[in-house]
């Protein structure tokens, strides 16, 4: 029972993989654009998760678990994985109107509450700091162009 879970969230991840590469098609070239281009992130992106969503369900597909398990940790550990897919599936649909910097803020604030870490200044702090290590990696140091936010364009104009 579990290894159809796991084919059927595999599965669903491919699906967000491929939703999500079809969207960087439509991320237009500018004259700035470097060898790597404003798709190469997101596309990064998409290929890591269908990597992930074809490990999953190649793991499930070759492990032979009992036909009836109704071990409760089981369970629990799919019912947290699927959160976590959950938690991906926001920070793809919050980017483009967040940013990628306020995108990556929530996602980190979200996986460490979700981990069990209180939620409150501390939590929120290190989410920041976390987020402006990853901007500034990834902007800065291999100068990629990431997704400003509707959001902040519309505030700052």
């Amino acid at each position: 029972m579990r290894a159809s879970r796991d084919v059927i969230v595999g599965t669903a991840v491919l699906a967000i993989a491929a939703v999500y590469y079809a969207f960087t098609r439509d991320i237009q070239d500018s004259f700035l654009s470097d060898a790597i281009g404003p798709r190469g992130l997101p596309s990064a992106y998409a290929a890591v998760l269908a990597v992930l969503g074809v490990v999953l369900i190649a793991q499930a597909l070759l492990r032979r678990a009992p036909a009836q398990r109704t071990d409760r940790a089981a369970v629990a550990a799919d019912l947290r994985a699927l959160g976590l897919v959950a938690l991906g599936a926001l920070y793809l649909a919050v980017i483009t109107w967040l940013g990628y910097l306020g995108a990556v803020f929530l996602l980190l604030f979200a996986v460490a509450w979700y981990a069990g870490a209180r939620p409150g200044l501390k939590l929120a702090g290190l989410a920041a700091v976390g987020a402006v290590f990853l901007w500034l990696s990834f902007a800065k140091l291999f100068a990629l162009n990431l997704p400003t936010g509707t959001l902040w364009s519309s505030l700052l104009h």
